[in-house]
């Protein structure tokens, strides 16, 4: 068998069974053997049989390291995902406080409107049976009123744009989730792949 033939059966190139023969000392054609043609080497079946232990060997050593590295990989992406879960159930929790907390608000700036209205009404009705002192001390009361709808509207958009912040996060979240998914998913196609162009190569 020579290096052409046994290139073919175990799928390795030509040069790589050449630099094998040139490591372990297989003798090659003398000038007048090779009839002058390119020295070829002569193979016996001990080095038939050695080179293909070898490359036997070889190859699944390389597919087990491969699908060591596929296993790591699959192992990283599950991890970041259990992670991103994780984060994603913390941020629902926050988001879930920040509504009520809105509705919280809501509730108090609804109270507050409808007391400073409330207010007003009463000091109209006021105003013509009541002495000009306690006009005086009545009207202090809307100005508080409205102190108190100010600082709540103030909470009230601060609270919005947290919400506004953490919902941005959430759908980054999401996104990055999915394409960790789609990486692991796709990771034993391009394995696949990887496989046929490495034999192809060989070929």
């Amino acid at each position: 068998m020579n290096i052409k033939e046994l290139s073919r059966e175990l799928e390795v190139s030509e040069q790589a069974l050449r630099s094998w023969c040139k490591r372990n000392g297989v003798r090659k054609e003398s000038e007048s053997e090779a009839k002058g043609k390119k020295a070829g080497y002569l193979l016996t079946e001990n080095d038939v049989e050695s080179m293909k232990i070898y490359y036997s060997a070889k190859g699944k050593r390389e597919k087990e390291i491969k699908k060591g590295n596929e296993s790591k990989t699959l192992d990283i992406l599950a991890e970041q995902l259990v992670e991103k879960d994780k984060q994603i159930a913390s941020l629902l929790e926050q988001l879930k406080a920040k509504d009520a907390q809105l509705l919280q608000l809501n509730d108090k700036l609804t109270a507050a409107q409808a007391l400073h209205a409330g207010t007003i009404q009463a000091l109209q009705d006021k105003q013509e049976s009541q002495a000009q002192n306690e006009t005086s001390m009545a009207e202090e009361q809307p100005t508080a009123a409205q102190d108190q709808i100010k600082e709540l509207s103030e909470q009230l958009q601060e609270l919005k744009a947290e919400n506004r912040k953490k919902e941005q996060a959430q759908e980054q979240l999401t996104a990055r989730i999915t394409e960790l998914e789609t990486a692991a998913a796709t990771s034993a196609t391009k394995s696949t792949i990887w496989s046929r162009l490495f034999h192809r190569s060989k070929k």
